[in-house]
């Protein structure tokens, strides 16, 4: 039990889910056919996110893990269309709060709309996992 206690966990995910009505209109050619892609805003950028993360605030421009599921199988939907999901994290004490969720969301959506424009008015449906927050054992 006394592992348990010393268990370090690592920041709570977010996970967002999109049925789009094209592909991901990426400004960079090189990510159009990827599988997956590695979004956020260079070295430094991971650094104020990793920072964020670790003193408990919500990281102001996340950083996303993307997969673009049509790109990489087209069988995975209608022609024309794309599946897309990216997952990004937050601090775990915060995770919870719904605010704190839907302002993740609206920024996770902004990175994508700076490196996608228009990416928001091909999004045909969006379904977003919240994180859950599995509470230390108490006692015993």
């Amino acid at each position: 039990m006394s592992d348990l206690r010393r268990f370090a966990w690592y920041p709570a995910t977010l996970k967002l889910n999109w049925a789009l009505s094209g592909p991901v209109p990426w400004t960079a050619e090189e990510v159009r056919g990827a599988g997956t892609v590695h979004l956020g805003s260079g070295l430094d950028g991971l650094t104020h996110y990793a920072a964020d993360l670790a003193t408990d605030r919500r990281p102001r421009q996340p950083f996303l893990l993307l997969g673009q599921m049509t790109a990489a199988d087209p069988t995975r939907s209608p022609e024309g269309t794309e599946v897309v999901w990216a997952y990004t994290h937050l601090p775990r004490r915060i995770a919870g709060d719904p605010e704190v969720v839907r302002r993740q969301v609206a920024a996770v959506e902004e990175l994508l709309e700076q490196h996608a424009p228009g990416f928001g008015g091909r999004v045909l449906n969006r379904v977003c996992r919240r994180p859950v927050i599995w509470r230390r054992p108490t006692g015993r």
